[in-house]
């Protein structure tokens, strides 16, 4: 599984308990910005899907009847 953000993010948080003096250095993850707005929605949810791991999803392929 692919981490996403927010794992990304807590697990710098949780590093930097442990080492305080690195947290200029690792600004830039902290920092990352989350999806560009504005985003159409099957981008948001291909980005959202990727950021909690899922690589599938079957956005705007709803069976018709």
């Amino acid at each position: 599984m692919t981490p996403g953000h927010t794992h990304l993010r807590e697990t710098v948080e949780a590093y930097l308990i442990r080492h305080p003096a690195e947290r200029d250095a690792l600004a830039g993850l902290l920092a990352a910005p989350g999806p560009p707005e504005p985003i159409v929605p099957y981008a948001r949810e291909a980005v959202t899907g990727i950021a909690q791991g899922r690589a599938y999803t079957e956005l705007g392929w709803e069976e018709q009847t």
